[in-house]
């Protein structure tokens, strides 16, 4: 950067870093938060074809990391192209089209961002959004056994990435081997990636049901999950004289979740991670309650 465009944008440069009140302080006693708020200010007002961001934003206040994805965004939307590394799985699926999983220098995988980082979470093996149970002995019992498992978007499609303000499906398919004088009630667990149980959806009440395939749907509505890998647990009971499990099959599917940041719901402006397993969205009000006191 020339000295004349580092004066057209020296205060561009400060504004964005936050660092006004600290204009006259010699940078070796910054702190490494205020270093590289300061490195990235200077990067993102550079107008070379490509910028390179290493784990921007592991450092930083809220306001500060809002402000780096949003200029990440405003240099990808120009043409230019941006190297994004990080260890922060949404954000990666957010900001990214294609992405790459590297070990010591070494390109372990490459290919859309959602399936990619899907792969991370599992030790490098892809995981899968539709899954057929064709395996020896089947899943099951002598009563129900597992027969497919998809994650679906609302028009049916099978997916590995759903949006976040999209609705979306788990289905899975069943064969009821025999009638017997028993209920059944389909479930499904989900867990984060780190093994949390994030929450169990269950069919509300018990079925009987006739021998023959059966198909069980469980419809999410937008804006309940959050922005991040789920795994998905396919389970089945039966109730009868006790509750008896016919089959759970343990994190067989498995889907990422995309949150755009630009007109999600309950956003208001805020571009940082919100915490939680899911988000739902509940009514809210706001009333009159009289006059000050």
């Amino acid at each position: 950067m020339r000295r004349k465009e580092i004066d057209k944008k020296f205060d561009e440069i400060v504004a964005f870093a936050n660092l006004e009140k600290f204009l006259d302080t010699p940078v070796k006693h910054y702190s490494s938060g205020m270093y590289v708020r300061l490195g990235f200010a200077v990067a993102a007002h550079l107008e070379n074809e490509i910028l390179l961001v290493d784990e921007v934003l592991a450092v930083g206040d809220i306001e500060f990391q809002r402000k780096c994805l949003g200029k990440m965004h405003e240099v990808a939307r120009v043409g230019r192209t941006v190297l994004f590394i990080s260890h922060n799985m949404p954000a990666i699926v957010s900001l990214c089209g294609r992405c790459l999983l590297m070990d010591s220098g070494v390109i372990l995988s490459s290919g859309l961002a959602s399936d990619v980082v899907s792969g991370y979470y599992k030790g490098g093996k892809f995981l899968s959004s539709s899954v057929i149970f064709s395996k020896k002995p089947p899943v099951g019992d002598d009563l129900a056994v597992l027969l497919e498992g998809h994650v679906a978007l609302s028009n049916g499609d099978h997916a590995s990435e759903v949006d976040i303000n999209q609705p979306c499906q788990i289905e899975m398919k069943f064969e009821i081997l025999k009638e017997a004088n028993v209920s059944f009630i389909p479930s499904f667990h989900f867990y984060t990636s780190e093994g949390t149980s994030a929450f169990v959806a269950s069919m509300p009440t018990a079925k009987r049901l006739k021998a023959g395939r059966h198909t069980a749907i469980c419809k999410i509505p937008p804006n309940f999950l959050n922005d991040k890998v789920y795994f998905v647990g396919l389970a089945l009971t039966a109730l009868g004289n006790g509750l008896k499990a016919n089959f759970f099959e343990n994190n067989a599917l498995s889907f990422i979740v995309k949150d755009p940041i630009e007109g999600t719901r309950g956003r208001n402006g805020y571009a940082g991670p919100i915490p939680g397993e899911v988000r739902p969205q509940f009514e809210w009000m706001i009333e009159p309650s009289g006059q000050a006191q």
